[in-house]
């Protein structure tokens, strides 16, 4: 079928996904969802996009969202909660055995760090604790139904030491897809050379090398205005944006996203994490660490200035 996904970028968050779709969907022989993150396979966790747009979470409505792929060779989507789920990567492999799989990792706590600022600004409500060592606090007590923010979409996104589970994330897609059609990248080296990781993905695709996206910075790291306002907002709007979307000329449609953005979001005043207590956090995930790196066959505790 000319329009049955046959790739998925399955995560982490905030590891230069967005990024790489970005600059893939641009590709001629490409064709993206009318979606970045359907969230369809992981039905261990709730789908953000489904609840939004008032959908039922069924294979029609999926389908649908690629109903204007017309032969291209790489019909893709890029569902973030595919790598952390415990039923995504079986679920893809039953869809479609021949898919190819993209996964992108991030030093954990640079990612955790990153991801909860993220939960803040998601347009349904996740995270509510601004600070971030007191929300990984909070995990144990979570997983027993406590201290979890009132109308949270999902608590399990909230499991932040579970959501850096990479090993085994990692190994869940390569018990299913054979070595082959699976792609691990690491945003350090994606951070440091975008053409050279691009130039691996589209190698990868089976893409014309040839072709050359625009580089340039995608999602930048923000902080979120008027929280609950956004995310009421969110509610109301979602829908009306997927429908004008199509309908509207892309410059009008961007020019109302980039409003948006400056009512909602600001790149000062960001908070950081203290170099002891980066530190700290490292020493929990120093093992998993080590784990990862033996799975990979790269010393990724050398690069992510671990401890030995």
């Amino acid at each position: 079928m000319a329009n049955l996904p046959n790739t998925f970028i399955v995560g982490q968050p905030k590891s230069g996904t967005s990024a790489l779709f970005a600059f893939l969907k641009d590709h001629p022989d490409v064709c993206v969802g009318a979606t970045k993150e359907p969230q369809y396979f992981n039905t261990d966790l709730n789908s953000q996009y489904f609840h939004l747009a008032r959908l039922e979470r069924n294979e029609a409505n999926y389908l649908n969202l690629f109903a204007h792929c017309t032969g291209q060779k790489v019909v893709m989507e890029a569902s973030t909660g595919y790598l952390y789920s415990q039923v995504a990567a079986r679920a893809i492999h039953n869809f479609n055995p021949a898919a190819k799989i993209i996964m992108m990792l991030r030093e954990p706590v640079d990612f955790l760090f990153t991801y909860h600022m993220q939960l803040q600004r998601n347009s349904c409500t996740f995270e509510t604790e601004p600070d971030f060592l007191k929300a990984m606090s909070l995990e144990a007590d979570r997983r027993q139904g406590r201290q979890i923010p009132g109308n949270c979409f999902d608590a399990s996104f909230l499991y932040y030491r579970a959501r850096a589970a990479y090993t085994e994330q990692v190994r869940r897609f390569l018990e299913v897809f054979p070595r082959e059609q699976v792609l691990i990248l690491i945003h350090d080296d994606f951070k440091a050379d975008n053409e050279k990781t691009y130039d691996q993905v589209a190698a990868f695709l089976g893409l014309d090398p040839n072709w050359r996206p625009q580089f340039r910075v995608v999602n930048q790291k923000v902080g979120v205005r008027f929280r609950a306002l956004k995310q009421a907002s969110d509610q109301f709007l979602f829908p009306i944006k997927q429908a004008i979307k199509p309908l509207v000329p892309g410059s009008f449609y961007k020019a109302g996203r980039s409003l948006y953005r400056k009512l909602f979001f600001r790149t000062k005043g960001l908070p950081v994490l203290l170099p002891e207590d980066r530190q700290r956090l490292k020493g929990e995930f120093r093992e998993e660490v080590a784990r990862l790196s033996e799975l990979l066959d790269r010393d990724l505790a050398s690069l992510w200035g671990y401890e030995r």
